[in-house]
């Protein structure tokens, strides 16, 4: 099965970026089993960092519903590639905030271990969070 590949990064817009994380997360979860859709939400408080892979028309049509949502701006795509093999298939929408688990750049690299990842998300992730 062919698979789109998406990571970006954008900036929260709310008064509540936490609460937000947790409904998209929420909503996430709940529509991406339906939609075959699997990755990670990333927040350090004030941005986001997200990885989906999923059919490349529900692909297409999500970055289309996520670059309206109020919830952020200054939608980045960071990188975009076809594959075929999923890295996150247990993960309809993994938060990688850590406040119950291990860290997050632990949690990642551990997900992502014997597995080709193109994008190197274990060192976007690290920057990412080097950055805020």
């Amino acid at each position: 099965m062919s698979l789109s590949r998406v990571l970006y990064e954008s900036v929260a817009a709310g008064q509540s970026p936490a609460r937000d994380t947790f409904d998209i997360i929420e909503e996430a979860a709940r529509n991406n089993a339906l939609q075959r859709v699997t990755g990670f939400l990333m927040n350090d408080g004030d941005r986001y960092l997200q990885y989906l892979e999923g059919p490349p028309m529900v692909i297409e049509d999500l970055m289309g519903i996520i670059a309206e949502d109020p919830r952020h701006h200054s939608l980045n795509v960071l990188a975009r590639e076809s594959g075929s093999d999923r890295l996150f298939a247990d993960w309809s929408m993994k938060s990688l905030i850590s406040f119950d688990g291990p860290p997050a750049i632990q949690e990642l690299s551990a997900q992502l271990s014997g597995k080709q990842d193109d994008f190197d998300l274990t060192e976007q992730a690290r920057a990412f969070l080097k950055r805020g």
